[in-house]
């Protein structure tokens, strides 16, 4: 599918699915949600080097983790497959491209903390998420699934975010802020 084609799908995600309005069970839209984005981030040719694959981790959340594996089996990302993982202590995160961390995580912001200067998109719901160092806080505003980017942070390790994506955001910030 083109990058268009993925935008459109990231923004009926945001405004019109009927599991983002349901308050009972986001971890579906989230999940879909953390798959997306990857199309819409640039590693660092380092990042990618000598991988076999492309991994997103998941801490604290075991159903997102599930609905994620269901969602990206058979996928792939610049020739690699996208496999999830469970990153079941801060220890895991440098063998992440993505890593997702709920807000049920214990010590969430260990998470993050690990994550520093490493090429890892950091994707969360916690409601200071962007405050710890994260790069794309997820939230639900009107029963929606909407996200918030902190496009300095992502600079900081080397990932470039798409413009498009940076268009969808609800809140972009580009400084310390």
């Amino acid at each position: 599918m083109s990058s268009l084609g993925w935008m459109c799908l990231l923004s009926g995600l945001a405004t019109s699915s009927a599991a983002a309005q349901s308050a009972v069970d986001p971890d579906p839209v989230m999940a879909a949600f953390v798959h997306r984005f990857t199309q819409f981030v640039e590693w660092p040719e380092a990042a990618l080097d000598g991988r076999d694959e492309v991994v997103i981790c998941v801490a604290g959340s075991r159903d997102l983790l599930e609905r994620l594996e269901e969602i990206i089996a058979g996928d792939d990302l610049e020739g690699r497959p996208v496999v999830a993982r469970e990153a079941g202590s801060p220890a895991a995160v440098p063998d992440c491209h993505v890593l997702f961390v709920s807000f049920l995580a214990p010590r969430s912001a260990d998470f993050v903390t690990a994550a520093r200067g490493l090429p890892v998109l950091t994707v969360g719901d916690p409601s200071d998420f962007l405050d710890v160092g994260g790069i794309i806080h997820l939230r639900i505003i009107d029963r929606r699934i909407r996200f918030a980017i902190d496009a300095a942070a992502a600079s900081e390790v080397g990932l470039r975010l798409s413009s498009q994506l940076l268009d969808l955001a609800v809140e972009v910030r580009r400084g310390s802020e």
